[in-house]
């Protein structure tokens, strides 16, 4: 089994080149050899690209035309829908999914891949952190702009506080002097 520890993936057949791109899975099954990665490499709550390359395992060279089925089951236990990869234009052999993380854990996915080779089925799991929201104590969206337009309002109060002292002081000073 050529299974890895998630990396960014180096070029080789089956698998995305693109630095951007976690591998998290890559193996031989049934007639192929696939490759299972996740864009972005430290995937948070929210929008997830997932990419799944299928090759065959004798000659490595690329299966357009296979379908993949992608199905989450999240840190909770709850299976989602299926999703099915749809064929990248420039990398025949890459099919992606766009798929929704809705939250933090340990995610499991089962990729079933068939194709006039036959089928074959890889799971694989993906540590998904929580969001920059949920990571700042819930200061995030409206709530996060409030803070911060708050925070702000009031250095900006301290700082004309401090220059009101300081012209008051001179004055001072320069009253004294005549």
């Amino acid at each position: 089994m050529l299974a890895a520890m998630p990396r960014p993936v180096a070029a080789h057949p089956g698998v995305c080149a693109d630095p951007r791109t976690q591998l998290l899975e890559l193996t031989f099954a049934g007639p192929y050899i696939l490759s299972v990665g996740v864009t972005p490499q430290d995937p948070t709550v929210g929008p997830l690209q997932m990419v799944v390359g299928v090759c065959d395992g004798d000659t490595l060279l690329p299966v357009a035309g296979a379908r993949v089925d992608i199905r989450p089951v999240s840190p909770s236990g709850r299976a989602q829908p299926v999703v099915q990869g749809r064929s990248r234009e420039l990398a025949v052999e890459e099919y992606e999914a766009a798929l929704t993380l809705t939250e933090p854990g340990t995610w499991v996915y089962a990729v079933h891949v068939e194709s006039g080779m036959g089928p074959a089925d890889v799971q694989t799991k993906l540590e998904v952190l929580p969001g920059p929201a949920s990571a700042a104590g819930g200061a995030g969206g409206a709530d996060g702009v409030l803070l911060f337009v708050g925070v702000n309002a009031g250095l900006l109060v301290l700082a004309g506080f401090f220059l009101w002292q300081v012209r008051r002081q001179r004055t001072a000073d320069g009253e004294g002097d005549e």
